[in-house]
């Protein structure tokens, strides 16, 4: 059996295809176009999310740095007298330089302070520190690394004497400051 094409069927076959097209074309611009627009303000919130993730990550990290130079600054200014710290880090310097401390003696006297010179409200705590060391290197390194401690500490007074070649003996005085009215939690 053979068909002929006549023209009526070539324009129904033309009709069929533009009516395909049109239904394709319209079907999704007006049934995808919610779906487009959903598809959109999902990224806008997804990007909006984002965003306040990365914040919140940043104001972690930067709560995190805080915390860590709250930390700092105990160590260096704490809020009491905190003896045993400056104490510990003495005698870890002993060992560790091969020093011998022969007495550390809380000063008595009343400290006067000129508050030019000083921060307002800086509490102050004055050591007498006594020891020997078998050179003069040895107690210059002593003296450096006890000024570059940690914690905040000035060298008020110091005498020495070298009476043998392989001997110094020291007394130094040690200035360390608290601050009672800040607390840093």
């Amino acid at each position: 059996m053979i068909i002929k094409w006549e023209k009526n069927y070539f324009l129904y076959l033309l009709l069929i295809i533009v009516f395909l097209i049109a239904t394709g074309y319209y079907g999704n611009r007006l049934l995808l176009s919610e779906d487009r627009q959903s598809l959109t303000d999902s990224e806008e919130v997804l990007a909006t999310q984002q965003r306040l993730l990365d914040q919140l990550l940043k104001a972690d990290k930067a709560e995190e740095d805080w915390l860590d130079e709250a930390e700092k600054l105990r160590s260096q200014l704490p809020t009491e007298q905190n003896v045993d710290q400056l104490i510990d880090s003495v005698f870890e310097l002993e060992e560790r330089l091969d020093v011998t401390i022969t007495r550390i003696t809380k000063s008595t006297e009343p400290i006067i302070l000129e508050q030019d010179d000083y921060p307002h409200q800086i509490n102050i705590i004055d050591y007498q520190l006594s020891f020997e060391t078998v050179s003069l290197e040895g107690f210059n390194t002593f003296i450096r690394e006890l000024n570059d401690m940690e914690r905040f500490v000035e060298l008020i007074q110091l005498e020495y004497q070298q009476p043998f070649d392989d001997q110094v003996s020291s007394n130094v005085t040690i200035r360390a400051f608290y601050n009672e009215n800040v607390l840093i939690y």
